[in-house]
């Protein structure tokens, strides 16, 4: 569980790193999109 964890940030923030302007802009994308990767944490993981 803690290993899901850590590689969720570093996905998260992998993500966010190039498109910080969009997601200043546009937090509901930026949710959408951590959902997103959440769901694919929990399915390969």
């Amino acid at each position: 569980m803690l290993q899901n964890i850590s590689y969720l940030l570093g996905v998260v923030a992998s993500f966010e790193r190039p498109n910080s302007l969009i997601s200043s802009t546009n937090p509901i994308k930026l949710l959408i999109s951590i959902a997103f990767h959440i769901g694919l944490a929990f399915k390969y993981h």
